[in-house]
């Protein structure tokens, strides 16, 4: 019984360290998990079936000085038949790429006015935040750059004074590595509309 509880507690924790790694990556969690769940049991099947052949054919062998080392490899094939392909699974959805949609409204945090949001309007880029707004067309964003986790734009407005912005975008995932590259992709379509204008 205890042995049945050791592989139960190692099957759920595989199953969240899975489910937490989709997550941070911005994928399916529920996809993710249910495909490391089945792949655990079936391994974990495989490797009672493998278990049962040996124990039947062994155990006459065993009573009479049969082979004591075939029997303790197929008693330890279960749990490693079962931790192999989750682990498996773990690593290839670690080694994926940050997934971040694609919007044109982008919830953000900006570092010198707070929350707010950046979209755009046609050709320009709007910034909103909570005790005011801007928006910019095109022609007059002059600099735009993905700084890590934050993006840093400077725009030209009115009478030729510079407005200059550090936003953190704040969508989903949210783990650093997901607002770099949230950070990239908001710094691409920001320069796209400078392009446009």
């Amino acid at each position: 019984m205890f042995l049945l509880g050791a592989v139960m507690v190692i099957w759920c924790l595989l199953l969240a360290w899975i489910a937490r790694t989709a997550q941070g990556r911005g994928r399916s969690v529920i996809g993710w998990t249910a495909c490391a769940a089945v792949a655990g049991a079936l391994g974990l099947l495989g490797g009672i079936t493998v278990l049962a052949s040996v124990m039947a054919q062994n155990e006459f062998s065993l009573s009479h000085g049969g082979n004591s080392d075939l029997t303790l490899l197929a008693v330890l094939l279960p749990p490693a038949l079962l931790v192999a392909p989750m682990i498996g699974i773990g690593v290839v959805l670690h080694r994926v790429p940050v997934k971040v949609s694609n919007r044109t409204s982008w919830a953000v945090h900006f570092m010198d006015r707070g929350p707010g949001r950046i979209w755009f309007d046609g050709g320009a880029a709007c910034f909103e935040w909570s005790a005011g707004s801007r928006r910019v067309p095109g022609d007059q964003v002059r600099t735009v750059a993905a700084d890590g986790e934050c993006v840093r734009v400077t725009c030209i407005i009115d009478d030729d004074k510079t407005l200059e912005l550090v936003a953190m975008p704040m969508g989903k995932p949210e783990t650093p590595a997901g607002r770099r590259q949230q950070s990239v992709l908001l710094a691409d379509q920001l320069r796209s509309v400078g392009r446009a204008g």
